[in-house]
C-alpha cells in the first residue's frame, strides 16, 4: 500500500535545507568564539608591548634624575593610546609613576592583589584586560600595571553576530 503524503522530493529538500541551516550557525559561532579569542589574544600582545616600553624606559633612565625619568614617562605615555592606563607600582603596591592618577579611578588596587597575571576588570560598566608584570631595576623592583578596553572587542563581536543572523536567512 503506498503512502500519500508529504513526496520524497520535500521531505529532502527539508531535511537537506535543516542540515545547511544547522551546518551555517555551527560555523558561524565556531567563528565568532574564535574572532572572540583572537581579538582578546591581540589585546594581550598590545599589553604586553606597552608594558615592555615603559620597562625599557625605565631600565634605560635608571641613571637619570626621579623628574627626569617622570618627565620621559609622561612622554612616552602621552603617546601611547590609553597611557592614562598605565601605572608603574613599587612592592608595597605605592604607585612610583605617574605621580597623579589620571585614569579617573581605575581599580588599581583589584589589579595589584589578582593572582593571574592576565586578568580583567569592570570599571564604569565596561570591561578591560589588565596584565601586571614585575620589572627589575637598580633601585629594586617594580610592578607595571596596563589595562586596555574591552569594548571594541565586545562592538566588533555584536557586529559579526548581527551579520550571522541576517545573513544565514538570505543565503537559503
Amino acid at each position: 500500500m503506498l503512502r500519500r503524503g508529504v513526496s520524497i522530493s520535500l521531505r529532502l529538500t527539508s531535511w537537506l535545507t535543516g542540515a545547511l541551516v544547522c551546518g551555517l550557525v555551527v560555523f558561524g559561532v565556531a567563528v565568532w568564539l574564535d574572532l572572540g579569542i583572537s581579538l582578546e589574544r591581540g589585546r594581550d600582545r598590545t599589553l604586553y608591548r606597552r608594558a615592555a616600553r615603559v620597562a625599557d624606559l625605565l631600565s634605560s633612565s635608571q641613571r637619570d634624575s626621579d623628574a627626569k625619568r617622570e618627565r620621559k614617562l609622561e612622554e612616552l605615555l602621552e603617546a601611547m593610546p590609553e597611557g592614562r592606563l598605565v601605572q608603574v607600582f613599587d612592592p608595597a603596591g605605592d604607585r612610583i609613576y605617574p605621580a597623579i592618577d589620571t585614569s579617573g579611578g581605575f581599580p588599581w588596587r583589584e589589579a595589584l592583589t589578582a593572582r593571574d597575571r592576565l586578568g580583567h576588570a569592570l570599571f564604569a560598566g565596561k570591561r578591560y584586560r589588565v596584565l601586571r608584570q614585575a620589572v627589575t631595576l637598580n633601585a629594586g623592583s617594580a610592578r607595571i600595571v596596563v589595562a586596555g578596553q574591552l569594548e571594541d572587542n565586545r562592538q566588533l563581536q555584536e557586529r559579526f553576530a548581527a551579520g550571522l543572523e541576517t545573513s544565514i536567512p538570505v543565503l537559503l
